[in-house]
């Protein structure tokens, strides 16, 4: 399961459309699903934690609707729901593997979990999609409709309409600060809770 998540993380990056420019010899990716690079400094990227972040919850929503339905990881599956059974579903909501002592062919207590990543840059685009819905409950019937603008703009590498909703949400330069402040986890929290 580890590795179908793992492919299912990386085929979405893949998907989403590049372009790339090519300059002194060097080519490059300056604009990557919502990952944008500075076309006169190479080094410095925005958006990426919001990349990070949009494909981590696209692999868990397709993760749920597909991928444990394979009967291949059937075990695995029985293994972390009986975990999750006796720990509480709500403090594990991340956890998609627990592999117990059962699970493994010795007697050695081991357990072995894995979880949705980027968690940190989940939680701030959680924050930030909630805040947008909230100042725009005339305009959505609910907070994934929100959600599926980014995602669907991340696919097609398409910033202006999730940058229009931002700027029209929260004033003219709203969005060109959150790429600006994007590098710094905590900092990109506090601006977003600011809004």
């Amino acid at each position: 399961m580890i590795l179908a998540h793992d492919i299912l993380h990386e085929l979405i990056h893949a998907k989403s459309r590049h372009y790339a420019r090519k300059n002194k010899s060097l080519q490059f990716d300056y604009k990557a699903g919502f990952r944008l690079t500075d076309l006169e400094r190479y080094d410095s990227e925005y958006f990426k934690n919001f990349e990070e972040g949009i494909t981590e919850e696209l692999v868990k929503k397709y993760f749920y609707e597909m991928v444990i339905k394979e009967e291949i990881f059937e075990k695995e599956l029985a293994s972390t729901r009986s975990f999750k059974d006796r720990q509480g579903a709500p403090c594990q909501e991340d956890l998609y593997l627990a592999l117990g002592e059962d699970y493994f062919l010795n007697d050695d207590e081991r357990r072995s979990f894995a979880r949705f990543c980027y968690q940190k840059q989940r939680e701030n685009l959680h924050i930030l999609i909630t805040k947008i819905y909230l100042k725009n409950q005339n305009r959505f019937g609910k907070r994934e409709e929100v959600f599926d603008i980014f995602a669907g703009c991340k696919l097609r590498s398409d910033l202006i309409k999730p940058g229009l909703l931002i700027d029209r949400t929260f004033g003219k330069g709203t969005f060109r600060t959150l790429g600006e402040v994007d590098s710094d986890l905590t900092l990109q929290r506090k601006f977003i809770y600011s809004l």
